[in-house]
C-alpha cells in the first residue's frame, strides 16, 4: 500500500474531530425524579390573586388565536369565539384543568427515550420565551386584571 492510498484511508484528523463536535445531537436529556419535599413559595391568598387575574383575562381581554382549527376547537369546547379572540370561562378552564392526568409519559420513537412528566418527575427544555404584548392598551387593561 502507498503512502498515498494509506493518507486517503485514514479516519481521525481536523476533519473528522471537527465533523464530531458539529454534527446535531438529538439526545434527550434525561427526566428527573424530585426527591426533595414540596415547597409552597407563595400562600394561598397569594395564589389566589394570581387566579382570580389571570381568569378576569381570560374572561375580558380573551387570547387572539390565528389558527381556523384551533379556533373550531376551542368553539367545540364551549368557549366564546369572536373572530380570533377566544374568551375562556373561567368554569370551562376549571373543567378542562380537570381533565389532565397528574402524569403522564411522553413517549420517543425509541422507547428507551421515553420521559414521565408530572408528580415528582420534572423536565427541563428550551423554552421560546414569554407571550409578547403588543400595544399599551392592552398593556393597561392586563394591569388593570393583575391590581
Amino acid at each position: 500500500m502507498t503512502v498515498q492510498a494509506r493518507a486517503r484511508n485514514r479516519s481521525g484528523g481536523r476533519a473528522a474531530r471537527r465533523e464530531i463536535r458539529t454534527a446535531p445531537k438529538f439526545d434527550m436529556l434525561p427526566g428527573l425524579e424530585r426527591n426533595i419535599p414540596l415547597c409552597e413559595v407563595m400562600d394561598g391568598a397569594q395564589v389566589e390573586k394570581i387566579d382570580n387575574a389571570s381568569m378576569d383575562i381570560l374572561e375580558n381581554v380573551g387570547v387572539q388565536f390565528r389558527d381556523p382549527i384551533a379556533l373550531e376547537d376551542w368553539k367545540k369546547a364551549g368557549a366564546k369565539v369572536d373572530g380570533e379572540i377566544v374568551y375562556l370561562d373561567r368554569g370551562l378552564v376549571r373543567e378542562l384543568i380537570k381533565t389532565i392526568p397528574e402524569t403522564f409519559t411522553y413517549h420517543a420513537r425509541n422507547p428507551k427515550n421515553n420521559v414521565k412528566l408530572g408528580g415528582k418527575n420534572s423536565v427541563f427544555v428550551p423554552m421560546t420565551g414569554a407571550p409578547f404584548l403588543r400595544d399599551s392598551v392592552m398593556f393597561a387593561e392586563i394591569r388593570h386584571w393583575m391590581t
